[in-house]
């Protein structure tokens, strides 16, 4: 998912190679989802992205650039190492990590002498999925608390996956921030920095200023808005006198279906919509501008390029090849050979997994049936060749098979997999990836296979001519976070009529009806889920909330202590398993279940909230007002634990404190009628009866539908003080 942007400093003038790399600087920056046909100097006259043109007219543009795979971390995991995503083992986001065996271009850098720093703009990236190897400095995006996002949503009228995806990446304009700050403090030393803008990404959210002047297509106005910050690294550069000694490398990871090839965003396919990127390298030093290549390289041969521009040794395990000979112009072609994969399909549906390879004008697609383009004339991949060419198919496929022989197997060592906690899994269903919620749903492969050569012949339905079944399973996943209901259902629905027994399709189409409180049907589909899969942990989880929502709460116990013999650190299990206690006024077993969540997410607001509730239900009002007190303390703004806290503080008879309390909650401007109550009893108990009059009529304004209830207040207000505080 990204254009790459290159900068090595302090180039020597001249053909010959530079025996001394002392001087030179390397600057990365990163392009997410970038498309090479969307940029104009790629021959999109629409494009918005003059200053990415510029670089193009004084550099070397080459216009055969394939992406190893289309997706964020493997591909900059490709992009750093020179492997492929079959060698290094980094298949997928979230659930796979560079082991450290593995050397990254940071970590050769570093070793001779650089400074080595790296901002990230989207959390897919951050550092505990492997690429921080050999940065000095590695600067997450940094992922908000439970309490932080609850906050949030309770103050935002956007969907909550909206919220969550805006947390979990940094904007173009905070990253050219950085990376200016960065250049200006370390101009005069030796550095390698790694700058990534992610904004081309879904969702679209450009500023308005360009949302208003491309508004039928927010892909191209995020393009032209992270183009206008490259700009702003690019002019630093010419400002602080680097662009006279900098080589510029600019390339993606992948690019973005857009709807061709039944493919909206990425990652299912290997198609050139999300294979084919932009490369572009500039410094007038070392070789000369102006022109194009139209040989085929990949963004594999990056670091090798970059070593051999630096006149360093290549790493010992590299399947990239250095494109200086393309770039000095002493040769036309490396006759490279382009291998491109992608196994989501089989990780997540147990289809088959897709592999291609791209050279001399030709692309083959290994699948069953298999496909052929010559795409030197057919860019678009629309005239399928492989039964009018069987010869040509057979080489192209035999091709392939040499290259997964040759191929490295570090990718089968388990030592690559990570395991996805539910909070990534939620972050990366925000931000669309249907691995989070098989991540979410426990789901695993029934098998995987143990080596490249295995994976080209592994069984499984051919993913593209499943792709109604995976465009209605992405849409109805988008339709739901965005509580688009009805378009929701209507994906789903047709999902199950392709695949009725679809883990994904019934338990989304659960939801779907869950959150319109249509329980009836919520709990036939989940049910129909256990009938397929009565192992299914998450199916078990979201009956029991169905029965809960049917006041069903014994029965709901039972479906959540499943769930939980089968999935015993699930926190969503625990804490709902709480939420059913806590309708018994089962006050030990609530706070039992409250314990165990927060043991498994020690900052969940809601989980420590709903628990200081139990504690104050429970008559254990000190132990409440403690954990209220840290409730308020973490979140200010919080209007239901400055009411906890006040109403524990009344229970204790610490009236003054409670007044206190509730006047800090409404100097905040966080009015509402039940406060006003509670501190008209405060001030009723406290023997100040007007002020007490002027909080029920502050309430009864807030709420016209309480006024019968304040009429009685007043009245026992004025012969006598209020009691315990009630809830209207």
């Amino acid at each position: 998912m990204a254009a790459t942007v290159l900068l090595l400093v302090g180039c020597q003038p001249g053909p010959a190679r530079n025996t001394d790399s002392g001087g030179l600087n390397v600057l990365l920056i990163t392009l997410d989802t970038t498309r090479a046909d969307h940029l104009g100097c790629y021959g999109n006259p629409q494009a918005a992205t003059p200053n990415l043109d510029r670089l193009a007219q004084r550099g070397v543009q080459f216009l055969q650039c394939t992406a190893d795979v289309p997706i964020t971390l493997p591909s900059h995991t490709s992009i750093l190492t020179g492997l492929s995503a079959c060698a290094h083992g980094v298949r997928d986001n979230g659930r796979y990590h560079l082991h450290e065996n593995h050397t990254t271009l940071a970590e050769v850098l570093r070793q001779h002498g650089y400074q080595t720093c790296a901002y990230l703009a989207a959390v897919v990236l951050n550092a505990q999925y492997g690429l921080n190897q050999g940065f000095d400095e590695y600067h997450d995006v940094p992922i908000p608390s439970p309490a932080t996002l609850d906050e949030a949503a309770r103050e935002s009228d956007q969907p909550p996956h909206l919220l969550m995806a805006r947390y979990g990446e940094r904007a173009a304009d905070q990253v050219a921030d950085l990376t200016i700050e960065y250049l200006r403090q370390n101009r005069r030393k030796r550095f390698f920095l790694w700058t990534h803008f992610f904004d081309p990404h879904l969702p679209y959210t450009a500023p308005p200023r360009w949302t208003r002047r491309y508004p039928q297509s927010g892909y191209v106005a995020e393009i032209a808005f992270m183009d206008e910050q490259v700009g702003r690294v690019l002019s630093e550069l010419e400002n602080l006198k680097l662009a006279d000694r900098t080589l510029v490398v600019v390339t993606a990871d992948h690019g973005e279906g857009l709807g061709q090839h039944h493919e909206d965003t990425h990652a299912f396919y290997v198609y050139d919509t999300t294979l084919a990127v932009p490369t572009i390298m500039a410094c007038p030093q070392r070789f000369a501008g102006g022109r194009t290549v139209a040989a085929q390289v990949r963004n594999i041969d990056i670091v090798p390029t970059i070593l051999d521009l630096l006149d360093l040794p290549p790493l010992d395990v590299i399947q990239g090849k250095s494109l200086l000979p393309l770039l000095r112009g002493d040769a036309a072609d490396l006759h490279l050979e382009a291998h491109a994969s992608s196994i989501i399909t089989q990780l997540d549906f147990d289809y088959a997994p897709l592999h291609c390879l791209r050279a001399g004008g030709w692309k083959y697609i290994h699948a069953d049936p298999p496909e052929l383009y010559h795409v030197a004339d057919d860019p678009n991949e629309l005239r399928n060749l492989a039964t009018t060419d069987p010869a040509k198919t057979l080489e192209m496929q035999e091709r392939l098979r040499r290259v997964a022989d040759s191929a490295p197997q570090f990718a089968y060592s388990s030592r690559a997999q990570t395991t996805i906690d539910p909070a990534t899994a939620a972050r990366l269903r925000a931000m669309g990836y249907v691995g989070g919620l098989s991540a979410e749903l426990g789901h695993t492969p029934r098998s995987q296979p143990t080596t490249l050569v295995d994976e080209l012949d592994w069984p499984g339905a051919n993913p593209m001519e499943k792709w109604e079944v995976i465009q209605c399973l992405a849409n109805g996943q988008s339709a739901l976070q965005d509580q688009r209901y009805e378009l929701a259902e209507q994906q789903l629905q047709r999902l199950l009529q392709l695949e009725p027994a679809s883990p994904f399709g019934l338990h989304l189409l659960a939801q779907c009806y869950f959150f319109q409180d249509r329980i009836d049907e919520a709990t036939a589909a989940v049910q129909r889920l256990l009938e397929a899969r009565p192992h299914d942990a998450r199916a078990h989880t979201m009956l029991g909330r169905c029965l809960v929502a049917r006041q069903e709460y014994a029965r709901a116990i039972t479906a959540f202590e499943r769930a939980i013999e089968l999935r015993p650190d699930d926190f969503d299990t625990w804490f709902h398993l709480g939420a059913a206690h806590t309708k018994l006024e089962s006050w030990p077993d609530a706070q039992a279940a409250y314990r165990r969540a927060l043991e498994l997410q020690p900052t969940s607001f809601d989980a420590r909230y709903r628990r200081a509730e139990c504690l104050a239900a429970s008559g254990d009002h000190s132990a409440a007002v403690a954990e209220a007190r840290r409730l308020v303390e973490d979140s200010p703004a919080s209007a239901p634990a400055h009411y906890l806290l006040s109403r524990s503080l009344f229970q204790l008879g610490q009236y003054a404190e409670c007044e206190k309390a509730c006047s800090v909650l409404l100097d905040q401007d966080l009015r509402s009628a039940r406060m006003f109550l509670l501190r008209a009893q405060c001030r009723a108990q406290l023997g100040n009866v007007s002020a007490a009059e002027a909080d029920l009529d502050q309430a009864a304004a807030l709420d016209p539908r309480i006024a019968p209830h304040i009429e009685q207040l007043r009245t026992r207000l004025r012969s006598a003080p209020l009691p315990t505080p009630s809830r209207p």
